[in-house]
């Protein structure tokens, strides 16, 4: 029998993470944006402020740490009290780093009209983190989640063969799009001799060690052009023979760094987590009107449109030889950009996915039937 449609309740939006995290604010917050200009009433419920986290969990202390999560955890129980009067609710990846998902469970007995999304190999071990307390993490919330939920939204084709073969119902891959609005066209200044040209990667940390594996690449085309690493990251990096500007990552700068940057990079190893990678790195570089080199891993196949938009270097000697090709012709970079620009709008814009994900979330209200989309990624007009 299907719910009653009430569209006087909001959507609410459950969000483990702050606006630091990219998953938040391009699966969740954006969206909700969208939809509330759009007439939609929405509530997006967030455990902490970015200048909490970053004070406390980035560059606290272990108690500061616990104190962190003991906040964050307390204001999403605090959140479940939305949860009963939703229209439907969205929980946008994990709710709390450790553990079971037991704020997800108690949402779920709150209200069945649960919607989840994953844009993670969440399942495999994150590829350069030590940290004792990763043991913790439960490795099967994906899994978990799809018994609990009436619709799953996944990130890329990989993520949702795992969700369907772990039982997931109503399950469509909806892309990490980008807020085109935030990148209007800028025309780059034409580079003056001598002035370096930005080699640009933007991420996390945990992330840093897949920038290493084309250090000697950017290196070596350092010795032929000049060039500047412009790393936007809460890290550091660093490598012999090249110049590196760490700048930390800041949301109200992160357009004018990126406009900053002549050619976007996003190495990766060939790794089960790497291949559930959702390309938002590149996604973001093409959305400012860049061209991109990137490694053929997972969802960056399918992102970037080989020799039109950017390229896909598998080894060191094609990282440096389209490194060499990109920072040569400005022209090209300039063509590249327009294309990857008009790729970006077309396909992973916010905008172009918003109707099938309001489509997925009447679903899971119960005011639409729930489809499955075995063919992957549908078109955004559908």
């Amino acid at each position: 029998m299907r719910d009653v449609p009430n569209p006087q309740k909001p959507w609410v939006f459950l969000c483990g993470d702050t606006l630091r995290n990219a998953g938040i604010r391009h699966r969740a917050w954006l969206f909700a944006r969208a939809l509330e200009t759009a007439g939609e009433s929405c509530r997006v419920c967030l455990p902490a402020e970015p200048e909490e986290r970053i004070r406390l969990w980035e560059q606290g202390n272990r108690f500061d740490k616990a104190v962190y999560l003991a906040r964050c955890w307390l204001r999403l129980l605090l959140a479940l009290r939305h949860v009963p009067g939703a229209r439907a609710v969205f929980i946008r990846g994990r709710l709390f780093p450790y553990g079971p998902p037991l704020l997800e469970w108690l949402a779920g007995l709150l209200n069945p009209r649960i919607m989840f999304d994953v844009d993670d190999a969440v399942w495999e071990p994150p590829a350069f983190v030590s940290s004792p307390f990763v043991r913790f993490q439960d490795r099967k919330w994906a899994a978990r989640m799809c018994r609990i939920s009436r619709v799953a939204i996944a990130g890329n084709r990989l993520i949702a063969a795992y969700l369907r073969d772990h039982g997931g119902r109503g399950v469509r891959v909806i892309p990490t799009c980008a807020d085109m609005e935030r990148f209007p066209v800028r025309e780059r200044s034409t580079k003056k001799p001598g002035e370096p040209i930005i080699v640009g990667w933007i991420g996390s940390r945990d992330n840093l060690g897949y920038l290493r594996s084309v250090g000697d690449a950017l290196a070596r085309t350092a010795q032929r052009y000049p060039i500047r690493l412009l790393a936007v990251s809460n890290g550091h990096f660093e490598w012999p023979g090249l110049e590196v500007e760490n700048r930390p990552w800041s949301l109200e700068r992160e357009a004018d760094d990126l406009h900053e940057m002549d050619i976007g990079i996003m190495p990766l190893d060939d790794t089960p987590r790497a291949r559930g990678k959702c390309a938002f790195k590149a996604l973001l570089c093409m959305a400012a009107g860049m061209p991109v080199i990137l490694s053929p891993v997972g969802m960056n196949r399918e992102v970037v449109e080989h020799g039109q938009s950017g390229f896909l270097a598998a080894t060191p000697e094609e990282w440096e030889r389209y490194l060499e090709t990109l920072c040569g012709d400005a022209a090209l970079r300039a063509e590249m950009g327009r294309r990857a620009r008009d790729r970006i709008e077309r396909d992973y814009s916010i905008h172009a996915h918003l109707p099938r994900f309001h489509e997925a979330l009447r679903e899971t209200a119960g005011e639409l039937p729930v489809k499955e989309e075995w063919d992957g990624l549908a078109s955004p007009a559908q």
